[in-house]
């Protein structure tokens, strides 16, 4: 809930008011990095959703080395597509998972 909050003020602060801009974009990044670990630990420990875990571990360690490994291109938009992409395909395909898992009971 915390990135999604973050997410919202990306989108209320503009990148003219940079601090405020900055601020909400580091948070939602640190976030949903932390969210997709606890998710992805949760997941792995779970009997059902096993394979959805190591998927959400893989792309939160994506998320924390991308930043890393893209730092010297110019600009931040290739580290941030990095980070979110791979979270937000993991979410697309458990919310596909739950829907039919839905549909069968």
């Amino acid at each position: 809930m915390g990135s999604s909050i973050s997410l919202v003020g990306i989108g209320i602060f503009p990148e003219t008011i940079s601090i405020l801009h900055y601020l909400t974009s580091a948070a939602f990044f640190i976030l949903l990095t932390i969210a997709m670990l606890i998710i992805g630990i949760t997941m792995y420990f779970s009997n059902s959703y096993k394979k959805l875990g190591i998927i959400a571990l893989f792309f939160s360690i994506i998320a924390l080395v991308s930043p890393l490994t893209l730092s010297h291109l110019n600009g931040i938009a290739i580290p941030e597509a990095m980070a979110c992409f791979p979270a937000f395909i993991w979410f697309m395909f458990f919310g596909l998972k739950i829907s039919v898992g839905a549909q069968l009971n």
